[in-house]
């Protein structure tokens, strides 16, 4: 059972998600099972309820859901609309949400996007799931620049792990390829660079290998300069949801073949 505020989260999302109807109203007492009624010194509480509205607010905050009742939307003085709850119903931007919620990987539900991350790429560094943890929660509240940005960082710091597995596998002229790699000044040329050395080794390995090689890079470079070279130095390019939503939910496939990319490459050098 759910116990946590993200796992409650987490569980009401998948309820909403169940009947997202637009006319639907919804009532925090939908949830008193997250909640169960215990006996504690001779009183009948409630233990978790601090936490089931914990997670209910946080959806407010993230603007997937409105306090108050549908059919009492009057704003006058004496009639609070969407004041407080127990009622509520979900806002156009969380029917959005709910709609495109994924069975893969959705931002929307943090904790699982997190566990499918580390589970694809078991060898990301801390820093980068510090990042990706960081990105996920500004895009969840609505900040889609921040979002864009703190991805980028995450996936340059992964794309080091890549660089220093393609330095090792050089062998012989290591040194000279790090030494080039410094030079390099912008993110997108680091990988472009990278990516010449590394086309000197991809014959060793199956044309549908480097088929996918090729291709999820080609997605990482995009990342890399929007959210490294562009947005992050300052250059105007707006972000909307949908950018910042595309980049999260490929990233974790992307980061996927760069966890397999070197895993292959830990093996020496071999003739195509």
């Amino acid at each position: 059972m759910a116990t946590t505020v993200q796992e409650l989260r987490v569980e009401i999302l998948s309820r909403l998600r169940a009947k997202p109807g637009p006319n639907i109203d919804w009532s925090a007492n939908s949830f008193g099972d997250l909640a169960p009624t215990q006996w504690q010194d001779g009183l009948s509480v409630r233990i978790g309820a601090v936490e089931v509205y914990a997670a209910l607010w946080q959806l407010v905050q993230q603007g997937l859901i409105v306090p108050g009742h549908r059919k009492n939307g009057r704003f006058e003085q004496d009639a609070p609309a969407f004041s407080h709850f127990p009622y509520f119903s979900i806002t156009p931007f969380g029917h959005d949400v709910l709609a495109n919620l994924r069975s893969d990987t959705d931002p929307a539900d943090a904790a699982d996007y997190l566990d499918k991350l580390k589970a694809r790429a078991p060898s990301a560094g801390e820093t980068v799931l510090r990042y990706v943890a960081e990105s996920v929660s500004t895009f969840n509240s609505q900040h889609y620049l921040a979002a864009a940005v703190l991805l980028g960082v995450a996936a340059e710091t992964l794309l080091e792990q890549l660089y220093d597995a393609i330095g090792k596998h050089l062998g012989v002229g290591t040194a000279a390829y790090v030494a080039k790699l410094q030079q390099k000044r912008w993110a997108s040329q680091r990988l472009e660079y990278a990516r010449e050395r590394l086309n000197e080794h991809l014959g060793e390995f199956a044309a549908e290998f480097r088929s996918r090689v090729d291709q999820y890079l080609d997605l990482l470079a995009q990342i890399i300069k929007m959210s490294r070279d562009d947005v992050g130095h300052g250059r105007p390019l707006r972000v909307d949801r949908e950018i910042a939503a595309m980049n999260l939910v490929s990233f974790p496939v992307l980061a996927s073949i760069v966890e397999e990319l070197m895993a292959k490459l830990a093996s020496p050098c071999q003739k195509p």
